[in-house]
């Protein structure tokens, strides 16, 4: 498991992908099989995970879970992988304040540009 303090690379691959603010694009990825329990999300082995904006591999979400993103909370089974819902929309959630804190750099940075002079 990664340490606290590093966001691992399968993570960081997710802030690649467009982000859509509002309506938790990434909540797509983690599609539930109908024939599963409803705590869990299941994404079968060679399955492609599709959003409106991008599509996530089985290889990528199993990278999450390998990586150990969502702890003991998900799993890699011959069939594809299970994530508790509640640990994916963790992520989301995650995902989304990184989008907002760069929203919000990039705000600032246009304030101080708007009143400094560029550098030379």
């Amino acid at each position: 498991m990664p340490s606290p303090s590093t966001i691992p690379e399968s993570v960081r691959n997710l802030l690649g992908y467009r982000w859509r603010e509002g309506d938790n694009t990434f909540e797509r990825v983690f599609r539930s099989d109908p024939d599963r329990q409803p705590s869990h999300y299941h994404i079968r082995t060679g399955q492609m995970v599709e959003t409106d904006a991008d599509t996530l591999s089985h290889a990528e979400v199993k990278a999450l879970v390998e990586e150990g993103v969502f702890g003991n909370l998900a799993a890699i089974h011959p069939r594809g992988v299970s994530i508790n819902k509640h640990a994916q929309h963790a992520l989301t959630d995650f995902l989304g304040e990184v989008y907002r804190a760069w929203r919000t750099y990039q705000e600032r940075l246009a304030e101080i540009a708007r009143v400094s002079p560029p550098v030379k």
